[in-house]
């Protein structure tokens, strides 16, 4: 019972370095209370937390059902297909008795399928009023597959077409949404082109009909989710931006950072409503408090909304009753309240954050940390921008992060890059869909974050902790 606590603890906390020897330690129970199936995938989810380096030290540590577990995530993280294929055979040889060896299957199964995709659709609206989104995602994806091909002409990669494990080359089909009247003309047209894998569609409407058609016949990658919720049958991942899974993991983040008391900011509407739902019901789950709460129409009402969510208003009442008690001669300053030890800022965009930023600090919350979500980067570089933003701890896309300092690179930058991203991953991932969709719990190390199924078909986001420092994003 110690150890599942422990265990419990270190997951909630995101101290995935803890979560490998004490999943360890249990397998070696033989306690028929004990899902040992389950175990085996919080120990495979786990070490996908872990880079190379960290492996090959945890995998030093002597303990024999450790080492095997490790090894085998080593295997999938050669680059190339074929390199994975032979590594996988060489696990399975030489782990033979090892109880990841189901997982092992199910990883060799997914590799192979992925090999046998050749053909892959992406339906996006190519014209009419969302063209300038679906241009972004197209022009994305298109990057990663001309990214792909120069990979397969450097030096040293086998060319054989029918190599096994080897990948063969893929071939993208564009079908332009906005051309069909429905969806579903469109999800013919691609199947008419040959397509293995589809990719798409973007708007939530067409995701909810492609999903609930009973004769779909390809493996789907939807680029959002349906609206409302439903269950899909047959092999699908669905992949979205969704805000509401970014502050579901930024009260988290905050918690496990140890932080319980807070204000939040959002806006009016139903945008805000949804952020302010998403985030509270996971926050007060883990036993965090929110002692305030502010709501903001337009710019005008930011002051204001900011001085009554710091109790500000109640604090000049006393010091305006302290002035008449002492007839005047007293110099008092106002105070926020002490009781909070962060502020959850959850807007729309960059220019809301970096005109509420200031004004926390101005109403003497200054020292408050501030949280918020991928909506309120600016995506540029630009110091100049982003100098408001000093002290904001933001959830950022893996791709914001790894650009270098001061450069801007084409498609990643400004307020469509987000959906660049999105396509960029998509071809990435429609390249290893059956191994993402079988095997539960493995990552994919995305633009748009770090990526994995969670056994419903749909794709959960883990973006990067950055704090924006004398103007430029910083990852934490």
């Amino acid at each position: 019972r110690a150890l599942l606590a422990l265990l419990q603890h270190a997951e909630l906390a995101r101290q995935y370095q803890l979560v490998p020897g004490i999943v360890a330690q249990l397998a070696r129970f033989d306690a028929s209370g004990l899902d040992h199936a389950l175990l085996s995938e919080r120990m495979w989810t786990a070490l996908q937390h872990f880079d190379r380096p960290a492996l090959k030290a945890l995998q030093a540590q002597g303990d024999p059902v450790l080492r095997g577990w490790v090894a085998l995530a080593l295997a999938c993280r050669y680059p190339d297909a074929e390199e994975r294929l032979t590594a996988l055979d060489n696990w399975q040889k030489r782990y033979d008795r090892h109880p990841a060896q189901a997982k092992s299957e199910v990883l060799r199964s997914g590799l192979l399928r992925d090999y046998e995709t050749a053909t892959i659709a992406l339906l996006a609206p190519l014209s009419g009023p969302l063209a300038q989104a679906g241009g972004a995602l197209s022009d994305g994806f298109l990057a990663a597959f001309f990214e792909a091909q120069r990979q397969r002409q450097k030096p040293g990669f086998a060319h054989t077409e029918n190599a096994p494990g080897q990948g063969q080359r893929k071939d993208v089909v564009l079908i332009d949404t906005g051309r069909y009247e429905t969806i579903e003309e469109a999800y013919a047209s691609a199947l008419a082109s040959d397509a293995d894998l589809v990719v798409g569609p973007l708007e939530k409407q067409q995701v909810s009909r492609l999903l609930s058609d009973p004769t779909r016949e390809r493996p789907l990658l939807t680029l959002n989710l349906p609206n409302p919720a439903a269950a899909a049958s047959g092999a699908v991942l669905q992949l979205s931006l969704a805000p509401e899974d970014e502050v579901i993991q930024l009260a988290e983040l905050a918690y496990a950072l140890g932080y319980r008391r807070a204000t939040l900011l959002r806006p009016a509407g139903d945008w805000g409503e949804r952020m302010e739902s998403a985030l509270l019901t996971r926050w007060y789950a883990q036993g965090g408090a929110v002692a305030s709460a502010g709501v903001y129409a337009k710019r005008s009402d930011y002051s204001e909304v900011v001085r009554s969510a710091l109790d500000l208003d109640a604090s000049s009442e006393r010091n305006r009753s302290m002035r008449q008690l002492f007839a005047g001669a007293l110099e008092v300053q106002e105070r926020r309240r002490r009781d909070l030890d962060l502020v959850f800022l959850l807007c729309r965009n960059s220019d809301e954050a970096r005109a509420l930023k200031p004004l926390i600090d101005y109403h003497y919350a200054g020292d408050l940390p501030v949280f918020t979500i991928s909506t309120a980067d600016t995506g540029s570089n630009d110091p100049r921008s982003n100098r408001d933003l000093n002290g904001v701890h933001v959830l950022s896309m893996p791709g914001r992060l790894s650009r270098p300092e001061n450069s801007e690179t084409p498609g990643l930058t400004g307020s469509l890059g987000a959906l660049y991203a999105l396509g960029h991953d998509a071809f990435r991932i429609a390249g290893k869909f059956h191994t993402l969709e079988s095997a539960g719990g493995t990552r994919f190390a995305g633009d748009t974050a770090s990526l994995s199924a969670n056994g419903n078909g749909r794709l959960t986001r883990e973006l990067r902790l950055a704090e924006f420092n004398r103007g430029t994003l910083q990852a934490r």
